[in-house]
């Protein structure tokens, strides 16, 4: 144990003599002598020991005996009692049941088979997640508009027809407890995640132009393709125009008119959006160049990278378990038996 330095010690000591001599006072001993304020110490004593044998009758109910009844909810309601802690930040039990809550309505609505397991597990891992990638954004002084995510919430409620018809919809599919409130909530920790994504995890900005093949294409069929995409690749003299390449010859109707527009892919995905050899040439391609044609499953590619960035160089997935052998993460409910 750290000890105070010796210039210190005697005036925390005097400190504590004098408040122990205030406390022996004859005023303070009279005021504590009184009928009326020892009624109140003895009140006061017993609704703390009540309230603590309340809350702690209430964590075994929870978390050992995985109780869900009247009173351990009564219990959730005058504590905040944690589902898990993220990096010193707590997921509430009450975030945690809501989402398990709306996950099961909607599969009940959409027909989905599940047991309260998965679904405790699923919430669980996207709840920590959500709160990981909410605190990389802020370690990295990024943060998500208002603005725009107002602006956004006010197109959804706008298509969907207005307030009251989106609440509808949000009750029928994911019941009662979910508001508008938790929809914007939801929006949040969308954006948080995408600006991760873009921002912060390692990625790069692609164009590409396909030259495609039908589904069960001939050998001779993916050789013709292949040929033909090389030889666009090579009546490409100045990279620049690489979109209006695209624009004029690639197969890809979804990106064809914006100039083959490709968006953002990151690093490492787990299930990469077209294919893992395209994404490795995503990352292996120099910046401002063309790379060779890449086989997909929709035919022949060629990749044009914009731009990289990012500082982490993981997966969001490969983040998440760096994070759990760190011992960041301590689930408290929904985990595996």
């Amino acid at each position: 144990m750290a000890k105070l330095p010796r210039f210190l010690v005697k005036p925390v000591w005097k400190q504590v003599r004098r408040g122990y001599a205030s406390l022996q006072s004859p005023t303070i001993k009279r005021f504590f002598a009184r009928p009326v304020i020892k009624r109140a110490l003895r009140i006061t004593l017993l609704t703390i020991a009540t309230y603590l044998l309340l809350i702690s009758l209430g964590a075994i109910g929870i978390y050992q005996t995985k109780s869900n009844n009247f009173y351990t909810r009564f219990t959730e309601r005058i504590f905040p009692y944690p589902a898990a802690i993220v990096r010193g930040d707590s997921i509430s039990l009450s975030r945690f049941r809501l989402e398990v809550g709306a996950r099961k309505h909607y599969a009940n609505v959409q027909g989905i088979a599940y047991t309260d397991t998965e679904v405790e597990q699923f919430v669980m891992d996207q709840l920590v997640t959500r709160k990981i990638l909410q605190q990389i954004l802020s370690e990295n002084d990024l943060t998500i508009s208002e603005t725009e995510l107002n602006q956004r919430m006010d197109d959804i409620i706008s298509q969907a027809g207005g307030q009251e018809k989106l609440n509808q919809f949000l009750r029928e599919q994911y019941g009662e407890a979910i508001t508008l409130e938790t929809f914007r909530l939801w929006m949040y920790e969308a954006a948080v995640e995408t600006a991760v994504q873009q921002k912060v995890l390692v990625h790069a900005e692609l164009k590409h132009l396909l030259v495609a093949i039908p589904e069960g294409a001939a050998p001779d069929v993916i050789e013709k393709a292949k040929i033909k995409a090389g030889e666009i690749r090579t009546s490409i003299t100045d990279p620049l125009t690489f979109p209006e390449v695209a624009r004029a010859r690639s197969e890809d109707v979804a990106s064809r008119d914006k100039g083959g527009d490709f968006g953002t892919t990151n690093r490492g995905n787990e299930q990469p959006v077209l294919s893992a050899d395209f994404e490795r040439v995503a990352f292996t391609t120099p910046i401002g160049q063309i790379s060779e044609p890449v086989l997909t499953s929709y035919g022949w590619h060629l990749v044009y990278v914009t731009s990289r960035g990012g500082s982490i160089d993981l997966s969001q997935k490969a983040l998440m378990e760096r994070e759990m052998n760190e011992g960041k993460i301590r689930k408290f409910i929904g985990q595996k038996s």
